[in-house]
């Protein structure tokens, strides 16, 4: 679905995004307990070249603490200038993708509830390896979709590069490229000669994120990590937490966290059988439907500390947006009635102006907190 785009639109959404970012880094970049164990691994690499925290070969991959051993003693500056250029170009990827699948009036909705993210902006407050891996993963998947169009190689294999980058910036990669491999397999290869792309496009992808956790299997490391995720096994627990965070995306959690979790329940069906049934479904759509449910499975059945839940699910909340535009330019063009078309538009309004007001307070005590290096 091609669209005209309106210049003034698109620089407004960059305008309201960029305007939150020097909002929320007014005060500087901020920094928490991972923060300061990235930098404790750059400066190992500094010092004696191995990335050590606490001599100990660390469970993270190592790009990010190399960008900031790159950028040393100056990384807070780099980090700034940084997560500015990155959410712009983040935002031109997803603007990219979504004229593509998205009627004009639902793009633009998209783009102003991506521009508005609370969990986006806050992945660019803090010294965290969440953005790139965002950046990473959006040129990644904007470079697989133009593939499945072009059927043009360089397109595929810079998608692999992007995705092995990624996959050395977060472990949480390794979930998103199994999701969509599996999608992959199902809806796109051809069931003859699918090895012949697929296969080298895929090994490529994995084979840096595989070299470095064999080298910290052999350095024991992997013991740490398998301790991390079996121990306190609770997947009620982060199925709560989780689809209650999916909740706040699109309503405020005031009295009950249950009608955010009703929300997001009900949310992923109706895009499953818009997908999968009513429109036949486009082959990239139902490998982002496959990403997304498939990440929010496998981190319910892992172990994840209820502060972290907005981290998890900051890398697929572009999902999240598109997908809820896409149902909702579905269930307009279902309503005949114009006025109750028009009615129906107060969902979409409400829960915008409810994503601003949560920037806008999020982005004041952002800039307003102190820094603290102790």
């Amino acid at each position: 679905m091609n669209n005209r785009t309106n210049p003034l639109f698109l620089l407004l959404a960059f305008v309201i995004l960029n305007a939150f970012y020097l909002i929320s880094i007014r005060a500087g970049i901020k920094y928490t307990a991972d923060s300061y164990l990235y930098i404790e691994i750059a400066e190992s690499f500094i010092q004696h070249r191995p990335f050590l925290v606490n001599d100990i070969v660390p469970v993270w991959p190592p790009l990010f603490p190399l960008i900031l051993s790159l950028a040393h003693p100056h990384h807070e500056l780099l980090l700034i200038i940084l997560h500015g250029l990155l959410l712009n170009a983040t935002l031109w990827c997803w603007y990219a993708i979504a004229k593509r699948y998205l009627p004009p009036a639902a793009w633009q909705l998209f783009l102003l509830l991506l521009a508005s993210s609370t969990l986006l902006i806050m992945t660019s407050v803090f010294v965290w390896s969440e953005l790139i891996f965002i950046f990473l993963l959006s040129v990644h998947l904007l470079l697989l979709k133009e593939y499945l169009e072009r059927r043009n190689i360089p397109l595929l294999i810079g998608a692999a590069l992007a995705g092995f980058l990624m996959l050395l910036q977060r472990n949480a990669g390794v979930f998103i490229i199994a999701c969509e491999v599996i999608a992959i397999i199902a809806f796109v290869a051809e069931k003859r000669n699918w090895w012949r792309v697929w296969l080298p496009y895929f090994l490529v992808t994995i084979s840096g994120s595989a070299v470095w956790n064999l080298q910290k299997i052999g350095m024991n490391s992997s013991t740490k990590l398998m301790a991390y995720l079996i121990p306190e096994f609770r997947p009620w627990d982060n199925f709560t937490g989780l689809f209650s965070r999916v909740g706040v995306l699109f309503l405020p959690q005031v009295y009950s966290i249950w009608p955010g979790i009703l929300f997001s329940i009900l949310l992923l069906p109706t895009i499953f059988y818009l997908i999968f049934y009513k429109n036949s479904g486009d082959s990239f759509l139902r490998i982002l439907f496959a990403i997304l449910t498939g990440y929010l499975l496998l981190w319910i059945i892992i172990r994840i500390y209820p502060h972290g839940h907005d981290r998890f699910l900051s890398v697929i909340v572009p999902l999240f947006y598109l997908f809820f535009a896409f149902a909702f330019s579905n269930l307009l063009v279902s309503v005949a009635n114009p006025k109750v078309r028009w009615l129906l538009w107060i969902i979409p309004a409400a829960v915008l102006l409810y994503s601003i007001a949560r920037a806008v307070l999020n982005g004041g005590v952002w800039g307003g907190l102190g820094n603290p290096k102790n």
